[in-house]
Formats: C-alpha cells, structure tokens, sequence
C-alpha cells in the first residue's frame, strides 16, 4: 500500500511542469514579464538568458531572486538587437522546466494586410496576424492628404470601416501592431480599397470599365450581379489591367458589376470592389399601363410607367378605333416622370372600344412598342320590370393578368359594389324603378415586371345609365261604347321611355290606326267609321332612355 502512495507520487511529479513567466514586451533596455506560480515547488528565481542571434547560443545574464519583481533592466544591452528569454526556476525535483518565449527587444513585427474588400457596401480590412507574441493590439490607420488618421484598434485580423463611402472614393489603408509597452510596429505596404466606374456606349453597344489595382494580387475578375441577386463571374481580366470593355448587357440581365481581385493562389482570398451600376446603361424594354379610365363620351385617360434611366427623345400614343388608327407623337424636350398620364379624344365610349400602344424612340434610335391596351365598353338593357341586363366587353392587356371585375352601382349618390368575379356579364333585380341608376366596371389586373416586382393595373369603363323599363298593361277587349271606351296601354315609369309608336291592324294587315302619344289611344274607328266588332292586331313600340328598342305584339278585342 505504501509503495503504490509512493508510485502515485512520484508518477505526478514526474509529469509536472515548471511553467515560466510570461513575457509582455522588451523596451530598449528593459524585459517586462508577469510572474507566473507553480504549484510543484517553491521559487527559487527566474534565469535570464541573451544572445544576439534569435538561434542562439544565449548566454545567462542574470538571475532574479524577487519572486515580485515583473521587470529586468539589463544595463548591458546595445543599440544592437538582443534576443532573450526567461527560466523559471523552483524547487520542483524531476519536473519539466519551460522556458518562456523568445522575444527581442526591437518593434512587434508588422502585420501583413492581405485585402481591402468591399462587403456589403461597407469597406473591410483583413490581414496575417503579426508573428511576435508579444503584441495586444493592432492599429487601423486611413491616409489622408494631411497624413494618418487613425480610425481603430482591435485584437483582431479584421476590421471595417463603417464611416468611408466606397462608392465615392478609393480609400487607402495601413496597419500597424502594438506590445503592452506600447511600442508599435513599422508599417507595411498601404493597400486601398478597389474604386470600379464605367462608361457605357450605349449607341456603339459597349461598356468601357475602370478602377484601381489591388495590391498583390494573383489574377483579376470582372463579375455581376443579376436580378436575382445572385452574382457569377463575367469575364477574366489581364493581371495588370485596369481598364476593360465589355459589350452591353440589357438591364434586365444586370443589377450590377463588380470587380474581384484575388491575392493567393488558392482563390480563397479576395477583394471585391464597389458593386457598379452603369450610369446610361439603359434602354426600354419595358413600358406598363397602370390605369386606363374612360372619363366620358369623347375622352379616355392613360396612365403608363416607364424606366426614367432611358434616354427618350420621342414616343407616339397609338389609339385605333372604329375610324382607324390616330397617332399623337410627343417630343420629349426634357425629362419626363416615371409615371406619364395621357387624354385621349375618342368619338363614343359607350359603342366602341379603343386599343391604345405607346412607341418610343431613344437617343440611339432603339424603338421599343408596349403591349396593346383596350377600354371597356359597357351596356345596360332593362329586360323586365325590375330587372335590368348588364354586360361589358372581355379585358385585353397582355402586360397583366385579370384578378376580376368590380361592378359599380351608382345610385342617389351611392357608389357600391355589386359584383365581383370573372364573367362580363350581370343581371340587377329589384332596381328603383323610374329613377336613374348608373353603372361602370373595373377590370382589376396584376402584372409581374422586368425586375420581379408586381404592378398593378385597372381599366375602368364607361358609366352607362337607366331609368329602368316601363311598366306596361295592356287590356285585352274594350267596349267603344262601354266604361273602358279606349284601347290604349296603362304606363308605369314613363320616365324609362324614350319615344312611343303605336299601331292597330284590322285582320287584313290593313293599318288603320297610328299614334306616338302616350295619352292617346284607340277608339275602335278608323277615321269616321266605325269598325265592326272582331279580333284587331296592335304593334307596340318603345325606344327606352337607355337607347334600347322594345316591342309589344298582339290582339284585342273589339266589342260592340
């Protein structure tokens, strides 16, 4: 039992080790240190070795007997660089001694900045740690033309610089590492950030680049961004170019450019630049009609939306109807909104729809012609007592897809809503009979743009209105010389009426009785004479206010 407690203790001391000091930074002169205990042993002291070659051989300097202390003056030390480190010594039998690290007492070495990259429209710094142990901090500074700014301090291998625009500038940068003594690094090369611009040749179809070089960079790469946000490579570049043409890509391929420089081999660093968005790029590819309201008989209204970017020097409304084709041409003379509201004169709304194309011309002769848009033309027919036919023409725009139609009622000052779906036809019942009642339909549609993003449209039609549909009561017999003397019909609503004719035939086919008066009827005579009693044909017809024709045919009876 006790040779195993003598084993056990042994074995732990064997496998103990003497951990030394921690050296901080060396001065000129002076080695500064944090003592470190050990558990193994009382302190003896620290040895302190020096040579002036980092591989040695080192010689002992000196040994420090305050177990306190936490610095060494060596008063032999030259102008020279010295090398030294420090071993612990304690009264720890058998146990590994360590010693501390090798430092010098010149400046930390610097740390190498690999890249200045461009992230997310904020400009990043990345670089190798430096290779002295000692250093606690590393300094960001920015060149300026007054000198260094310094703009940040971190322990760690990046930094960003929140404050610089790197789409305005290319910004220079350096860094330089600092021990706790404060003593500070040389620097390295600066290296600034990629500042990339173009100029695009629209006419000539070509997009010329230019931008700064990285530093140290292996190859070079021209990239863009697509619509989707998704960014590929474009074109590879020579390794010493910082000018390069492309041909033109259409805006609706690309959001953006960018060049991409990397310093190493592998390819797995890098430095982009500012993500470019080619000022005059643009050509129309696209114009959508947001609105299309029929205003009254003779005018029609048009909202359009184009790309504002474009050069336009002229565009031409195209209206074809029922006469033929009417162009309107427009010079653009200066700039234009993004948004372009159009009167159109037409003749009649309310019989006939209208297709309308806007054509453009830009500065390089490019034409671009939109989608055809058609009006609506709608209709009411009062059928029946109370009930009333309403119909409208199918919407036609290839720009956007229809949601629905929203029929409006518009009565007493009241505009509602009365229908909502995808037929283009309704029937109202239980309308107010000889009171006006309007009406008018919105084709309510979505189109999806170039760029992803939806817009909608709206084609409002005409407003077509209806005191409904007259009531009519016509007896079947009549007595000339009894209570009901006269054939004539009974109305209700004549407000619904327009004009009136009627006629009476005798069972021959002759007519022998004509009038357009409401208030007049038949007296069973045809001129002075008396007609003989028998089955006679009447002819009833009706032109209602809303322009529709209505026709009642039959008999009556004559009694004498």
């Amino acid at each position: 039992m006790h040779l195993l407690v003598i084993c056990l203790c042994l074995g732990i001391q064997l496998n103990a080790q003497v951990e030394p000091p921690i050296i901080r930074c060396i001065t000129s002169d002076t080695i500064f240190y944090t003592p470190v205990s050990n558990s193994c042993g009382p302190f003896l002291s620290y040895e302190v070795f020096r040579s002036t070659n980092p591989n040695g051989p080192f010689s002992s300097i000196t040994q420090i007997m305050d177990e306190t202390a936490d610095f060494y003056v060596d008063s032999n030390s030259s102008i020279q660089i010295q090398y030294y480190f420090v071993r612990p010594i304690f009264d720890c039998p058998g146990a590994q001694v360590i010693n501390s690290d090798t430092v010098s007492n010149r400046p930390p070495e610097l740390p190498i900045l690999q890249t200045v990259s461009v992230v997310n429209g904020e400009i990043v710094l990345s670089w190798d740690i430096s290779v002295s142990p000692e250093v606690v901090m590393n300094s960001v500074f920015l060149v300026t033309d007054t000198g260094l700014e310094l703009i940040g301090e971190t322990s760690d291998t990046q930094f960003t610089d929140s404050i610089n625009n790197p789409n305005q500038l290319s910004f220079t940068y350096l860094i330089a590492a600092t021990d706790d003594c404060d003593i500070q690094s040389i620097f390295g090369d600066p290296i600034s950030s990629i500042l990339l611009s173009n100029e695009a040749d629209f006419c000539n179809n070509e997009i010329s680049f230019e931008w700064n070089r990285h530093l140290n960079i292996e190859k070079q790469e021209l990239w863009i961004i697509d619509n989707n946000g998704q960014s590929s490579m474009l074109s590879p570049i020579p390794l010493d170019a910082e000018e390069f043409t492309i041909e033109f890509l259409s805006n609706t391929d690309v959001q953006g450019f960018f060049i991409r420089a990397f310093t190493n081999e592998q390819d797995n660093e890098f430095a982009d630049s500012n993500i470019n968005l080619a000022n005059g790029l643009f050509f129309l590819d696209e114009i959508f009609f947001s609105r299309m309201e029929t205003i009254d008989e003779n005018t029609i209204e048009i909202d359009w939306c184009w790309d504002e970017n474009v050069n336009l020097v002229q565009y031409n409304i195209l209206q074809n109807g029922p006469t033929g084709l009417d162009i309107n041409t427009v010079d653009v003379t200066g700039s234009i909104p993004p948004q372009v509201n159009e009167t159109i004169s037409v003749n009649n709304t309310s019989e006939d729809a209208y297709i309308v194309q806007v054509s453009s011309t830009d500065v390089c002769d490019k034409l671009f012609d939109s989608e055809e848009i058609s009006s609506i033309v709608l209709n009411v027919a009062p059928v029946a007592e109370s009930t009333i036919d309403i119909e409208w023409s199918d919407y036609e725009y290839a720009g956007a897809s229809l949601i629905n139609y929203a029929l409006h009622e518009v009565f007493d000052g009241v505009d509602r809503i009365i229908f909502e779906g995808n037929q283009n036809n309704y029937t109202q019942s239980g309308t107010a009979d000889g009171l006006e009642t309007c009406y008018y339909v919105e084709a309510i549609a979505e189109g999806v743009l170039l760029d992803g993003s939806t817009k909608s449209t709206v084609i409002t039609s005409n407003t077509a209105c209806t005191s409904g549909f007259p009531i009519i009561r016509l007896p079947n017999a009549f007595n000339p010389y009894g209570i009901n003397s006269i054939f004539r019909p009974l109305f209700g609503n004549t407000e619904a009426i327009r004009s009136y004719e009627m006629s009476i035939f005798s069972r021959h086919g002759e007519q022998i009785f004509f009038t357009n008066v409401l208030e007049e009827g038949w007296n069973g005579r045809s001129g002075l004479r008396d007609m003989p009693q028998g089955v006679y044909s009447y002819l009833i017809k009706i032109d209602l206010t809303s322009g529709q024709p209505l026709t009642r045919l039959g008999s009556v009876l004559l009694v004498r």
